[in-house]
């Protein structure tokens, strides 16, 4: 269901620039397991990598498939 993805250039150095500079561990977790699946990683062996839920890794990349950037900070909760 989630396989990998490129991300653009321009969104993948703003989610660097998020995950340096943010507080928010959850922030940084969406934004982890985002890269991790740009750099070529199934959803579930970026949770592994990451320390989070598959099922939490596999929301983040579906939600992002659906919603674009504005998915890293609205949560969807």
């Amino acid at each position: 269901m989630c396989g990998g993805f490129r991300l653009p250039r321009a969104t993948r150095l703003w989610l660097v620039q998020v995950d340096r500079k943010c507080r928010d561990a959850n922030l940084r977790v969406r934004c982890r397991v985002l890269l991790e699946v740009h750099h070529g990683k199934s959803a579930h062996a970026a949770a592994r990598a990451i320390g989070c839920a598959p099922s939490t890794a596999s929301r983040i990349v579906a939600r992002f498939r659906a919603h674009g950037e504005a998915s890293v900070f609205d949560p969807g909760r």
